[in-house]
């Protein structure tokens, strides 16, 4: 009888925790899911104007609509930003994968403002920024994110793409990197300048033209 009890409790132990695994899962999963499709239709949308657009022979019409386009964009993927963050300690592997996915679309994004800039000066100041993936680079980089955090204050339009330095899960950073010869996590991109050290803050929103 005392054993019978045992291999119960035993059984009801092993029960619960599977169900707790696939309230886990099914949460994780839905959250992903809504993350990734989000991602995808973005991705669809900005394929679909970039080549709608370039279909328009007004060059008024053309600079507008593409400002009104990444501007959008951009807003969306601050908001999966986000979203991602709070599901970093991922409980199921979903993290990594979803995050290549972001940092792709987000690439997309920079090279088309890039490109909205030369054929429209864009409102839209890009500001890049790449920090460590692990824990190198914490004093640093945190002073570094704390300054991004105040430049989008004094300056609205900028727009900060943060890419993660050297990280082997998303080599396709490497072209980033070499494109403005970065060396080291805690690097920010103004304007082709380069500051891969703490400056003060006036100086980053001199380099960005903020007025």
């Amino acid at each position: 009888m005392g054993k019978s009890i045992y291999v119960i409790a035993f059984v009801a132990l092993v029960a619960i925790f599977f169900v707790t695994i696939f309230f886990i899962k099914s949460y994780e999963d839905n959250i992903f899911y809504s993350i990734n499709n989000e991602l995808r239709q973005i991705q669809l949308e900005n394929q679909f104007e970039s080549l709608f657009f370039d279909l328009i022979d007004e060059p008024s019409a053309y600079c507008e609509g593409r400002e009104i386009q990444v501007s959008l964009s951009a807003k969306r993927l601050d908001l999966l930003d986000v979203e991602l963050k709070a599901q970093r300690e991922s409980f199921l592997g979903n993290y990594i994968p979803t995050k290549r996915s972001f940092l792709m679309t987000n690439m997309i994004l920079l090279y088309s403002i890039l490109k909205l800039d030369v054929d429209c000066d864009s409102v839209i100041k890009p500001v890049i920024y790449f920090y460590a993936e692990d824990n190198s680079c914490d004093i640093e980089c945190g002073a570094m994110q704390n300054q991004l955090e105040q430049l989008k204050v004094s300056c609205p339009t900028a727009r900060i793409f943060a890419f993660p330095f050297q990280w082997e899960e998303f080599v396709f950073s490497n072209i980033i990197e070499k494109e403005f010869d970065v060396n080291k996590a805690g690097t920010i991109i103004i304007n082709n300048q380069k500051f891969d050290s703490i400056v003060k803050q006036e100086i980053l929103e001199q380099a960005l033209n903020c007025n």
